[in-house]
C-alpha cells in the first residue's frame, strides 16, 4: 500500500454565511500545528474560488490544525502571524474573519465556516453644520478619530494594541463616516479641530467619546459576534448627542450607512 503520510491534507471551506455580506476578492488563510506554535502554511483563494463560497489550503498532516480566515483587507496588512493592523492615518477596513480547529490525518476535510463582523462603521452628523458665521454654509472644522485599538488579532478574535489615528473627509452636509475595530478601553474618540482657512490655526474645540455613547447604551457592546454599526448626531453649538445603533443588516440591506 501506498504511503502518503507525506502527502498533505486539503482542508475545504465553506463560508456558511457568505450570502449576508460582499465579501472581497481574497480571503487570506492560515494555519497551524497544535501543540506546537509553528506556523504551517498561508494561502489566498482566487476570486472565482470566493464567488462560489468555497476554497481549499493544503496543510500537513496533523492530529490537530488550527488557523484562521481573514477577507475585507485593504488599508490592514499581516504583523506577525495573526494581527491584522491598520496603517498609520488610514481608516480602518470592513474586516471580516472566522477561526477554526480540525483533524487533519486524512487527505480531505469539509470545514463550514462562519464570518464575523469584526469592525463598526460609524456616521457622524452635525446638525448644525451650515449655523457659523462667516463660513458660507460650509462645515469650517476637522474631525480626527484616536484610539489605542489598532487592529485584531485574526486567531482570537482579541484587538491589538496600538495608535490608531484617521481624519474622515467631510461627506456633504456635515457627514463624516469612518471604521474602526473591536476595542478593549475607553480611548475611542472624536476630536473637533479648527480648520485654518476659517480660524487661523488649527485648535481642539470639542472632543466626545464613543466609549461613553456606547457605556450609555443597551444595544451596543464590543463584545459582540457581529459588531454593530453608529450612526451619531451632535449639535456642536449646544454638545447635544444622538446616539443609534443599527445592527448589520445582511445582504439585502447592507450598511445602513453607506460610507
Amino acid at each position: 500500500m501506498e504511503d502518503r503520510s507525506e502527502c498533505p491534507a486539503f482542508l475545504f471551506f465553506d463560508i456558511v454565511n457568505a450570502e449576508r455580506f460582499d465579501i472581497a476578492d481574497y480571503v487570506h488563510v492560515s494555519a497551524f500545528v497544535y501543540p506546537e506554535e509553528t506556523f504551517l502554511n498561508k494561502d489566498t483563494a482566487t476570486v472565482r474560488a470566493i464567488q462560489e463560497k468555497e476554497f481549499s489550503l493544503a496543510v500537513k498532516r496533523s492530529d490537530s490544525v488550527y488557523g484562521y480566515g481573514v477577507t475585507g483587507f485593504k488599508n490592514c496588512s499581516l504583523v506577525g502571524e495573526t494581527d491584522w493592523v491598520v496603517g498609520e492615518g488610514m481608516d480602518y477596513d470592513p474586516i471580516w474573519r472566522f477561526d477554526f480547529r480540525t483533524e487533519a490525518r486524512g487527505e480531505r476535510f469539509f470545514i463550514p465556516v462562519e464570518m464575523v463582523k469584526d469592525h463598526s462603521r460609524i456616521t457622524v452628523f452635525f446638525e448644525d453644520f451650515d449655523r457659523f458665521p462667516g463660513t458660507d454654509g460650509h462645515f469650517p472644522f476637522d474631525i480626527i478619530v484616536t484610539s489605542n485599538t489598532c487592529g485584531i488579532n485574526a486567531l482570537t478574535g482579541e484587538p491589538v494594541l496600538g495608535e490608531f489615528r484617521y481624519v474622515p473627509k467631510e461627506s456633504p452636509g456635515g457627514t463624516f463616516k469612518f471604521t474602526v475595530p473591536r476595542q478593549f478601553d475607553r480611548t475611542l474618540t472624536i476630536h473637533v479641530q479648527n480648520k485654518e482657512e476659517y480660524f487661523g490655526n488649527t485648535e481642539d474645540v470639542a472632543e466626545f467619546s464613543v466609549w461613553s455613547w456606547v457605556h450609555a447604551s443597551e444595544d451596543f457592546s464590543w463584545t459582540e459576534k457581529n459588531l454593530p454599526d453608529i450612526y451619531v448626531k451632535i449639535q456642536l453649538t449646544t454638545g447635544e448627542c444622538d446616539f443609534t445603533v443599527e445592527p448589520w443588516q445582511g445582504e439585502e440591506g447592507g450598511y445602513l450607512y453607506d460610507i
